[in-house]
């Protein structure tokens, strides 16, 4: 059960570290009239998932 979720873990961490890769490749222009365009929503969805994947993997490690 431990390893399953020390996977779990990693899997959150690395979609984490997904989104914010997205986001770089993805990247922002400014259209015409002046606003910009950038899928911002990445960001704190990809930090989300880094730190909620980060605590659950030292819970989980430190767990006995």
């Amino acid at each position: 059960m431990k390893v399953t979720g020390i996977h779990f873990a990693a899997g959150l961490f690395a979609c984490g570290i997904g989104l914010q890769l997205l986001f770089k490749w993805i990247g922002g222009y400014v259209a015409d009239d002046g606003t910009l365009i950038e899928p911002f929503y990445l960001i704190p969805m990809g930090y989300l998932l880094c730190s909620s994947g980060f605590v659950l993997g030292v819970i989980l490690y430190f767990q006995k």
